[in-house]
């Protein structure tokens, strides 16, 4: 269970070859853009609402992103 924290906090950080995590921006700007639908609807509770609601559904898909970069990394390392 550790490694799997360990590999998602490696995932979303910069990686040697690898570069940035490219879906960090797009988790951010979903996240807010659901806060935002939220907002029409329900004022400050519908933001917080909505931003949950976004980082519920987008979370796993960025996190499973971290674990495979962190795998590919991993795999990379032990061949050089």
């Amino acid at each position: 269970m550790l490694k799997f924290f360990k590999r998602v906090w490696m995932g979303a950080g910069y990686l040697e070859g690898y570069g940035e995590h490219p879906g960090t921006m797009i988790l951010i700007v979903s996240i807010f853009a659901a806060g935002a639908a939220g907002l029409n609807r329900g004022g400050l509770t519908g933001f917080v609402g909505g931003t949950i609601f976004g980082f519920v559904c987008m979370a796993p898909f960025y996190i499973i992103g971290c674990v495979e970069r962190a795998k590919g990394y991993e795999r990379d390392v032990e061949r050089t």
